[in-house]
C-alpha cells in the first residue's frame, strides 16, 4: 500500500474513525443543532467509550473490517456511523445488521457477518480501557494536590468565581474554588448540610448548572470527608464520575472523565495543598493562573464546528454552563484547560 500524506490520511480518517465520520450521510446537513445534540451525546459516555471513538485503532479495524469485504470508503462509513449510534444509544447490537443491510447497502448474509466482527474486534475489544485504567490512581484530594501540582488550577466549572478580598473574579479552578469554600464556612470540616447550603445558596454556586455543580461537589466532599479522587497520572488532572451506565465499564471505578476529559491541563505554578491552604491569610491566597475560559477565545470560524476531544476545545462568543462546542476536523492540537 502506497504512503499516504497527511491531507490523505485525515480524508481517511473521516470514513473510519467513528468521532470523525459525518453525523448525516451529507455533511453539509449538519446544522448547529445537530452538532450540539452529537457533542452532548459524545460527552455523556464513559471515558474509555469516548477514548474507543477517537480512536486511530478503531477506525483501522473498520477499515480493515471493510476491505475485507470490499467495500467503497463511503459504505466502509456507515460501519463507522454504526459503531458510534450503538454507543450513543440509537442503534441495538442486534439490529446492527439489518441497519448495515439497508445503509450500506449489502446482502443481509454479508452485513451479519460484518456485525459479528465489528462486535469481535470493536465492540468487545477492552485493550483501551485497561489502557487507561494503568494511568488512573485513586488517592485523596490533599494527596493528589501535593503529588500534582497541577490539579489545583484544573478548572472545573464555566465561569469566573468572586472571592473574598480579591479585586477581580478568579478563574474557576480547584483551588481558587477551595479558597471561596473556606472563606464562607471557615476552614476544618464541613457536613453535609453546610455543604448543601454553599452549594444551592453561596453566592458563587446556586446558579450553577448540573454537570458543575457534581464537580464542585465531588471536590467539596473530598475535602471535607477525605474521601478518595481518581487522578490521570499522565494528564494530572481529576477524573470525575459520569451517571451515564453503558456497556463498557464506567471510568469511575477505574477513575472517569468528565466533559473535559480529553482537555490536557497546563503546566503552571504549584498548587497549595489542604494544609497550605488552611494556614493560608485571606491576603495571601495564591489565585489561578489565566487559563482562557471557553467564551473569552476569539471565534476563528462563523460556523459551529467540532474540534477533536483529544487535542482541544472551540471557545465560543457567549459562555454555556453545560457544553461545548467541539471541531472534529482539527487535528492534533491538543490544547490546555
Amino acid at each position: 500500500m502506497p504512503e499516504l500524506n497527511q491531507n490523505t490520511e485525515i480524508k481517511i480518517d473521516r470514513y473510519i474513525i467513528p468521532w470523525d465520520v459525518s453525523i448525516t450521510k451529507n455533511p453539509d446537513d449538519e446544522t448547529f443543532e445537530i452538532i450540539a445534540e452529537f457533542q452532548k451525546k459524545f460527552l455523556s459516555l464513559p471515558g474509555s467509550v469516548q477514548d474507543k471513538l477517537v480512536s486511530k485503532k478503531t477506525g483501522e479495524k473498520i477499515q480493515s473490517i471493510g476491505m475485507n469485504f470490499g467495500l467503497s470508503m463511503p459504505q466502509i462509513a456507515n460501519i463507522a456511523r454504526a459503531v458510534r449510534s450503538y454507543y450513543f444509544g440509537e442503534l441495538k447490537l442486534e439490529d446492527l445488521p439489518f441497519y448495515l443491510a439497508k445503509e450500506i447497502p449489502i446482502d443481509l448474509s454479508k452485513a451479519q457477518e460484518i456485525s459479528r466482527m465489528v462486535i469481535e474486534k470493536i465492540i468487545n475489544d477492552r485493550s483501551i480501557e485497561q489502557a487507561r485504567q494503568a494511568e488512573l490512581e485513586s488517592t485523596t484530594l490533599s494527596d493528589a494536590l501535593k503529588k500534582y501540582p497541577e490539579i489545583g488550577e484544573q478548572l472545573i466549572t464555566s465561569d469566573r468565581i468572586n472571592i473574598k478580598s480579591f479585586p477581580e473574579p478568579a478563574r474557576p479552578s480547584i483551588k481558587n474554588w477551595l479558597a471561596d469554600y473556606t472563606f464562607v464556612l471557615g476552614y476544618g470540616t464541613h457536613d453535609a448540610i453546610a455543604r448543601a447550603n454553599y452549594m444551592f445558596q453561596g453566592t458563587n454556586a446556586r446558579n450553577l448548572a448540573s454537570t458543575d455543580r457534581e464537580r464542585l461537589a465531588y471536590i467539596l466532599k473530598s475535602y471535607d470527608e477525605n474521601t478518595l479522587v481518581t487522578v490521570d497520572k499522565n494528564e494530572k488532572k481529576i477524573v470525575f464520575p459520569t451517571s451515564d451506565k453503558r456497556q463498557e465499564p464506567p471510568r469511575s471505578d477505574l477513575g472517569q472523565a468528565n466533559d473535559n476529559s480529553k482537555v490536557r491541563p497546563l503546566n503552571i505554578p504549584q498548587a497549595p495543598s489542604r494544609s497550605d491552604l488552611e494556614t493560608a491569610s485571606t491576603t495571601k491566597i495564591s489565585y489561578s493562573s489565566p487559563q482562557k475560559l471557553p467564551y473569552e477565545k476569539m471565534r476563528t470560524q462563523q460556523q459551529p464546528y467540532r474540534i477533536t476531544p483529544i487535542y482541544g476545545q472551540q471557545k465560543k462568543e457567549e459562555p454555556k454552563k453545560d457544553e461545548r462546542i467541539l471541531n472534529k476536523n482539527v487535528v492534533d492540537l491538543r490544547d490546555s484547560m
